[in-house]
């Protein structure tokens, strides 16, 4: 496991290194980078280091460990604050705090990792999102996003020939012949491709630039190839100019 880093905030020293002992005992791999004993220096510290962890004493002469919190909200990544404390009366406060979890003193090794044990666990969901949000981020700079009641799917612009309206579904035919059907009016569609490269040639329906092949006033009717197919749609002729444009 990769190293996870620390910091111990606490105005009282004993407390500072049996917390410290306690934890290179029992979490190697939680690895403590710092100790403060006042709040100013424990923003300073946690400013410096950017620790993924706190360890904050909340009863502490001057600022105490709510202020610490307050004090460090600025920052681009807040790391997760787990309270040690000598007064059971302050989890109340530190649950409204947004604090990840907290211990009473004197602390014990089993509670010490249950907390970490559990940090593990929120920290492994956590990265699993990011690296979702960060795939789904990525996919969707060249492929547009379709929401489905079981996930979502994806398609490249490039591969639609057109989009027929039906009602507030609009059916997406494809280059490899198949047919998606999505929960997505065709005014929004049109909103989601590059205008550039697409035409809407009537109420209810979009083409592909790319595919168009032929244009015949006479029957207002448009040709599309792609592949060996051929498709013939209808046009509306207040839409003529603009498709001519393109």
């Amino acid at each position: 496991m990769k190293e996870i880093t620390a910091v111990i905030v606490d105005d009282e020293k004993l407390a500072r290194e049996l917390l410290k002992s306690l934890i290179e005992k029992h979490i190697p791999d939680l690895v403590i980078t710092g100790e403060a004993g006042s709040a100013d220096e424990a923003v300073e510290l946690i400013r410096n280091t950017g620790p993924e962890i706190i360890f904050l004493d909340i009863n502490m002469p001057g600022k105490n460990g709510f202020e610490v919190v307050g004090e460090i909200q600025d920052l681009s990544v807040i790391p997760k604050i787990i309270f040690v404390t000598s007064f059971d009366k302050y989890a109340i406060n530190a649950v409204k705090c947004a604090a990840f979890d907290y211990l009473l003193k004197p602390v014990k090794a089993e509670e010490l990792l249950d907390c970490f044990t559990r940090y593990l666990r929120v920290r492994s969901e956590e990265n699993i999102h990011k690296s979702v949000d960060a795939l789904m981020k990525h996919l969707k700079r060249n492929k547009l996003l379709f929401t489905t009641r079981t996930g979502c799917f994806f398609i490249d612009p490039r591969t639609i020939i057109y989009v027929q309206a039906d009602g507030n579904y609009s059916h997406i035919y494809l280059t490899d012949g198949s047919k998606k059907t999505v929960t997505v009016n065709i005014g929004e569609i049109i909103t989601m491709v590059d205008e550039a490269k697409f035409t809407r040639i009537s109420r209810s329906t979009i083409i592909n630039n790319t595919f168009l092949s032929e244009l015949n006033k006479s029957d207002k009717t448009c040709i599309l190839r792609a592949e060996e197919e051929q498709y013939v749609l209808r046009y509306h002729p207040s839409f003529i100019q603009e498709l001519l444009a393109n």
